[in-house]
């Protein structure tokens, strides 16, 4: 399997190490070091104990799919603002074997169509399935 690692240091003075599975891209593992912790970890000390929290562990190492959606609404629906229409897609929009992804933060998330008087709704829908190098 392939993980993507992070390590940060924040204006706290504390690292962050992150591990994310490439294939799911699942960040299923977050640590939280002092810098005394991190300084001890890298020169060699073993068996430091540290905080973290493991997160999304039956996801690692599927494959998570990601498909574009559109739905039209008419402008009482659009105009209301991106909390409102996410509350929308989330009480109209769902599909059964797939999670909504409520984020509208691109610019093309909201777009209101002049030809026709209403907005264009663009979300997406996603759904972890195993993965083909898991299937051999």
């Amino acid at each position: 399997m392939k993980f993507n690692l992070s390590i940060s240091r924040n204006s706290h003075n504390r690292v962050g190490i992150t591990v994310k599975c490439k294939t799911s891209r699942q960040t299923f593992l977050k640590l939280d070091l002092s810098l005394e912790e991190y300084a001890e970890v890298i020169t060699g000390l073993s068996h430091v104990e540290i905080e973290g929290v493991v997160n999304g562990m039956n996801l690692v190492g599927k494959e998570k799919l990601v498909e574009a959606r559109t739905v039209r609404v008419d402008e009482t629906i659009g105009f209301q603002g991106k909390e409102l229409v996410a509350a929308w897609l989330s009480r109209n929009c769902k599909e059964e074997g797939w999670e909504l992804d409520t984020y509208l933060g691109s610019q093309k998330s909201i777009v209101y169509d002049h030809t026709n008087m209403n907005y264009i709704i663009n979300y997406s829908v996603y759904k972890y399935v195993e993965s083909a190098l898991e299937a051999m």
